[in-house]
């Protein structure tokens, strides 16, 4: 090939860029409740394989989550561990209608031995710890208490003792489970599937007849995202039975009961 020829082949890729290269990426950033930890970075890593998404998740208490979003933080789907928080981001203008997409049950862990029972929570000198009230792990407890002293047998006064037996409102479930498994608490208030991660806590059975909290996770596309169509099918896609079966293996409840 001729000297000019070989300059003008050369001005031509340099032009082109050489081979045309793949568009990159969408990057989808998921702000996730503290309790997702142990089983939303398997259900994200199958999904971008399967997909060709790049998604960063971040995990802290939904309240806390929910203040970052109503103060300009970015992000593109948020995953609550109950259904107010996203209704609230809903309600102010700032993300699409919420859908549920997990379902957990709030439980009692306590250290081998210590407690021989749900009443026994409210015996002098119990250390107990529990989620803030502003966090769901915190208000479903209070709820799972009040339901327990409206039961036949609980002792009189069962409410106000628990309350004075807990010794830290924790800033996630995470932290409850962390003080419990540290032995610096006696029992705490998580959900079942902390309970089921960390399977040398016992869990205390809850008496027949007794009101638990429906503890169901709902999520949001925020308003804001730059790829609404990719956040709203993964909130689809935590739905379905690839995911759930990811949700139940890692102590979740169904979405529906089957």
């Amino acid at each position: 090939m001729r000297l000019p020829a070989v300059l003008a082949v050369l001005l031509l890729l340099a032009c082109s860029g050489g081979s045309p290269s793949p568009p990159p990426r969408p990057e989808l950033t998921v702000l996730a409740a503290a309790s997702l930890a142990p089983v939303l970075p398997e259900i994200v890593s199958a999904y971008e394989a399967a997909h060709g998404l790049r998604i960063t998740t971040a995990f802290e208490a939904s309240n806390s989550l929910r203040r970052r979003i109503e103060q300009g933080a970015p992000g593109d789907l948020f995953l609550s561990a109950d259904r107010r928080e996203p209704r609230a981001l809903e309600a102010a203008g700032l993300a699409a209608p919420a859908a549920d997409y997990a379902r957990n049950r709030l439980v009692i862990v306590a250290r081998p031995g210590v407690v021989a029972d749900v009443f026994d929570l409210a015996r002098p000198g119990l250390r107990l710890v529990a989620a803030s009230p502003a966090v769901p792990a915190g208000a479903y407890a209070d709820e799972l208490v009040q339901g327990l002293a409206r039961a036949p047998g609980a002792p009189a006064g069962f409410a106000a003792d628990v309350a004075a037996n807990i010794l830290s409102r924790e800033a996630d479930v995470r932290g409850v489970l962390a003080r419990v498994v540290l032995g610096e608490a006696d029992a705490g208030f998580v959900y079942s599937s902390d309970a089921y991660e960390r399977r040398q806590l016992e869990v205390l059975p809850i008496p027949t007849g007794v009101v638990e909290p429906e503890v169901v996770y709902a999520g949001v596309v925020l308003l804001g995202s730059a790829h609404h169509g990719q956040a709203e099918a993964l909130l689809r896609a935590l739905r379905e039975p690839a995911a759930q079966a990811v949700f139940v293996r890692h102590g979740f409840l169904p979405l529906v009961d089957q």
